[in-house]
């Protein structure tokens, strides 16, 4: 079953700061740590996160997009949606 991204982006973006606590903002992750935060999330949340690299938003700006979000286990999903709310 597929997941609407938009409707836990908040949810990714404090999970994301928390993983990766040398993340300055307006800078971009390297694959390595993209790669590690997208398995983290499997294990943590439940979730496969399908990302790749490009403009992600009007401003041109290069970056992260996340592409798809697939929940493959419901349990632990509700269980990190509450932690991260």
């Amino acid at each position: 079953m597929n997941i609407e991204k938009d409707s836990i982006i908040p949810q990714l973006n404090r999970c994301y700061i928390k993983f990766d606590q040398d993340w300055e903002w307006g800078t971009t992750p390297n694959e390595a740590v993209v790669q590690k935060f997208v398995e983290h999330i499997r294990e943590e949340a439940g979730i496969d996160m399908y990302v790749w690299r490009g403009i992600v938003n009007d401003m041109e700006q290069y970056g992260w997009k996340i592409n798809a979000i697939e929940l493959i286990d419901e349990q632990k999903f509700m269980l990190w949606m509450l932690k991260w709310s």
